[in-house]
């Protein structure tokens, strides 16, 4: 009886042996796989998607006039028309490091859905906690020249080489302004430079990309911003703004926080 019991007692010690070992090795990514997250850990280049939402009070905007919004002074305003350039993109990893997505000058037109989602390829593995881009078209890119695609004169977002791209266009009616429209072109480099940089940060949250992994970040932007803080905009003597200068900065310090994180799909 005292064999047997031994025997078993030994082959029990085994068995947990056995488990131990087996949980140990299952601890380790291996390199390549992506794993779940170990030192060990590789990532493959991706593709990061950007969408953005142009939003009035947590809703859609409506460009078919039919909606009726209302500045901070109570003004009611409709919206016709809202577009704008996101250039020099940057996605920040967790380390602090930083990627610069190249060759990206996207018009975001309210009016075609398919120009609210901006695809960045080949973007390095990792995990990425932010991103960061230019609202306008930078001044280096303007005397480059040779514009095609979205920065395609045509468009009718260009001015000049000297006043560069219009940075955002936001059109409509209201009953405030002396022709009862409003059309506010705005942008602008050198000495009336109104071009703004954003940063959206992904408030704890992580992006991965990892191969054909979906990695997509969806922004909000916030039409409203662009009549409040700091200052308000009172459409019976600011109505139709269309070239550079004081104005149209006032209007694009309005609009440098127009545009926030809002979550994201890994």
């Amino acid at each position: 009886m005292k064999y047997y019991r031994l025997k078993f007692l030994l082959l029990a010690f085994l068995s947990l042996m056995i488990i131990s070992c087996d949980k140990s090795e299952e601890s380790t990514d291996t390199p390549g796989t992506g794993g779940n997250g170990g030192n060990n850990t590789t990532y493959a280049p991706g593709k990061v998607e950007l969408d953005f939402s142009n939003m009035a009070n947590t809703h859609g905007v409506d460009i078919s006039g039919a909606t009726a919004y209302a500045n901070s002074l109570g003004q009611a305003f409709r919206v016709s028309k809202f577009r704008y350039y996101v250039s020099n993109i940057v996605l920040i990893k967790d380390d602090g490091t930083e990627y610069n997505v190249p060759d990206i000058y996207h018009l975001v037109d309210e009016s075609l859905t398919a120009s609210r989602k901006i695809n960045c390829y080949n973007v390095p593995g990792g995990k990425y906690t932010g991103c960061r881009f230019l609202l306008g078209v930078d001044a280096g890119r303007v005397a480059a020249g040779n514009f095609t695609g979205d920065l395609d004169p045509s468009n009718g977002m260009f001015w000049s080489n000297t006043d560069g791209f219009v940075a955002m266009e936001l059109n409509g009616t209201t009953n405030y302004s002396p022709d009862s429209t409003y059309a506010f072109k705005i942008g602008g480099i050198g000495a009336n430079n109104a071009l703004k940089t954003i940063t959206c940060p992904f408030n704890g949250q992580t992006l991965i990309v990892n191969g054909t992994r979906n990695a997509t970040v969806h922004l909000f932007a916030e039409i409203l911003d662009a009549f409040r803080v700091p200052q308000n905009i009172n459409f019976i003597n600011t109505h139709h703004i269309s070239a550079p200068g004081t104005q149209a900065m006032m209007l694009a310090d309005n609009y440098s926080d127009m545009i926030r994180f809002d979550h994201l799909h890994n």
